[in-house]
């Protein structure tokens, strides 16, 4: 069966979007967007796209979500906030901020969370600076 989306044409929207720098992989795509010091890996080749970070992961039915949802994390109005057990991530949740309000987006753990471990949190924002982000181009929304 062939994958719903072909990670060459999925690199051309990310690189003209975001300027993107994309690797193909044997899955998808290794992912550099500039100003944020973290890489990302986008599984391509199943019947959704998945967005993995180091210690967390999303998944997307369409482009469009995932574009959404980038625009999200890179203006600032996302936050992921990892749990850890000892150095393990066990869950995270994805906050969205809007009118004032802070609202889980998603939530993601693992079944057996490794309790004895010392429990904590982490943050993670991947805001860009306003001069980094580029202008939308035609036909897609910046929400």
């Amino acid at each position: 069966m062939e994958p719903l989306f072909k990670s060459n044409e999925v690199a051309m929207r990310l690189r003209a979007k975001y300027a993107a720098i994309a690797e193909e992989m044997p899955r998808g795509l290794r992912l550099r967007f500039p100003g944020i010091a973290d890489s990302f890996e986008l599984f391509t080749d199943d019947d959704e796209l998945t967005l993995f970070a180091e210690s967390w992961h999303e998944h997307f039915s369409d482009l469009e979500d995932l574009e959404r949802f980038l625009n999200a994390l890179f203006a600032g109005r996302l936050e992921i906030v990892v749990t850890y057990r000892g150095d393990r991530p066990v869950g995270h949740r994805v906050l969205v901020r809007r009118d004032g309000e802070t609202k889980v987006m998603s939530r993601t753990a693992v079944l057996v969370p490794l309790f004895w471990r010392r429990k904590s949190r982490r943050t993670l924002s991947y805001k860009m600076s306003p001069n980094q982000l580029l202008q939308p181009t035609a036909g897609h929304s910046d929400d």
